[in-house]
């Protein structure tokens, strides 16, 4: 298996300040943890249920990470909504890299696939 956290921390140079994970996969979790840098700081936003057990030890006390809840990602909608429409304009924020279309009766596959690390982000099509 791929070292990702090491892999982040070689192009961050020292580890990502902050990581975010959407998938609830336990194994993705410890990546994004260990991705991090000294106070580096942790959010997981995994769907309701579907949340994997996982324990942390050293990972975050030895480097003083911090792990935190949150929701909807504490922003202000009015404003970072245009802001990452902004971005992707500017190439910034390639949303269309990151989203994986299912359709509907396809919703099993795509908790499958999302629990698994396939895919980073799915969305379901109700037609």
């Amino acid at each position: 298996m791929e070292d990702i956290a090491g892999e982040i921390r070689r192009i961050t140079g020292r580890g990502a300040d902050i990581s975010v994970d959407t998938s609830g996969n336990g194994n993705m979790m410890l990546n994004a943890i260990r991705g991090l840098k000294f106070h580096g700081t942790f959010l997981p936003v995994a769907a309701a249920g579907s949340l994997e057990h996982f324990e942390v030890g050293a990972d975050i006390m030895m480097p003083m990470r911090t792990m935190r809840g949150t929701c909807e990602g504490e922003s202000n909608p009015k404003q970072f909504i245009p802001q990452m429409v902004k971005w992707y304009k500017e190439g910034r924020f390639p949303i269309d890299r990151i989203l994986s279309f299912y359709d509907f009766k396809d919703i099993d596959q795509a908790l499958r696939d999302s629990h698994d690390g396939k895919i980073i982000k799915a969305v379901l099509r109700i037609s």
